[in-house]
């Protein structure tokens, strides 16, 4: 495994305050437990920085914007449109497999979906319909959370082998969309947020 904090994605124009949507399991959620319970056994690795369960997500939308620009009427206006929208999206299971090594972190991925894929589409859809177009990263791969992030480099072999006996499928009900502001620390391999505000999905 490679060192995280080494890819071109985690260069941000500052560590601290930057806007990311996140859907995140509620605090009785099985999968906190699950969460929890492999990281332990990997804690024996240096070289992995455990991801706190209480910080544990599932990143939908990455933006190049900063707590402080939400100030701004034009992010007021969109962000209002964004909750009325979410609201007419319905809620979803994502099922995860085992979590495997990865060559960044080790994370679980979410089978694919198209209510998954609705959600990322909804929220680029609205930030682009109030000109906040220029923000918008990348979108992540597909629905996945991570376990563990690489510190520094450490053979594949050895986490494998801390890993492969408590492994375990699990999943989470996305019934919110949630903007947060993230910050990063390397030196942990790890991130934490604040959550700034959130909208709740439809239950029907």
């Amino acid at each position: 495994m490679k060192p995280f904090f080494t890819r071109s994605d985690t260069v941000w124009r500052r560590p601290t305050g930057c806007l990311h949507f996140y859907a995140f399991p509620s605090a009785q959620a099985d999968i906190r437990r699950d969460f929890s319970a492999m990281a332990e056994a990997l804690r024996p690795l240096a070289q992995l920085g455990e991801q706190p369960v209480e910080y544990l997500h599932m990143t939908m939308q990455m933006l190049d914007a900063y707590e402080e620009d939400l100030s701004d009427e034009l992010w007021q206006r969109a962000l209002a449109d964004l909750g009325r929208t979410v609201a007419t999206l319905p809620a979803f299971t994502v099922n995860f497999a085992a979590p495997s090594i990865e060559e960044y972190a080790v994370e679980a991925v979410g089978q694919p979906q198209a209510a998954w894929s609705d959600l990322v589409d909804t929220l680029q859809q609205v930030l682009t319909r109030h000109g906040l177009a220029h923000t918008l990263t990348a979108p992540p791969y597909g629905p996945h959370c991570t376990v563990a992030y690489c510190r520094s480099a450490v053979d594949d072999s050895e986490v494998e082998r801390l890993l492969r006996p408590v492994a375990t499928a699990t999943s989470f009900r996305v019934d919110q969309v949630s903007l947060v502001a993230a910050d990063q620390h390397p030196d942990e391999a790890t991130y934490s947020f604040r959550v700034l505000e959130s909208w709740p999905m439809s239950d029907v």
